[in-house]
């Protein structure tokens, strides 16, 4: 099987090797898809064309998607039963996990919400006494 995802423009396929024995889905395999600029142009909704390959799709292999929103915004994207809609759906940049429907997982980040940007570099994510110095620079325990 070749899955072939050119651009948002064109019209996505699953060329199928023929020779393969192909009696449902591929144990094992899994197909990960990023949510914003491969399924769908930055913030807006899928086309009907790609909901149409994902169902081929999932007839061939596990498929999960994968975005850096929170799970609102990508149902806004991929429709409100995204969660059912794919075997895997990782929101929140992997954070939060659902598998066939279900959340499996949810992590917090640690000083969320302490950090800044300085010269161009974002800062003091996790940051402790002593660990992360920029030149010349003592850095204090973040409260």
């Amino acid at each position: 099987m070749v899955l072939f995802l050119p651009s948002l423009e064109e019209q996505p396929r699953i060329i199928i090797d023929r020779s393969e024995k192909m009696a449902g889905r591929k144990p094992g395999l899994i197909a990960l898809f990023d949510v914003d600029g491969t399924l769908t142009a930055p913030r807006k909704a899928i086309t009907l064309k790609m909901v149409e390959f994902m169902k081929e799709l999932r007839k061939v292999v596990m498929v999960g998607v994968v975005g850096g929103s929170d799970l609102v915004k990508i149902s806004e994207q991929l429709g409100k039963s995204v969660v059912n809609d794919y075997d895997y759906v990782f929101s929140e940049n992997g954070l939060v996990a659902y598998r066939s429907g279900e959340l499996i997982d949810k992590q917090e980040m640690e000083d969320k919400g302490k950090f800044e940007v300085k010269n161009g570099r974002v800062r003091g994510m996790g940051r402790r006494k002593g660990v992360i110095k920029d030149e010349g620079e003592e850095v204090d325990e973040m409260a």
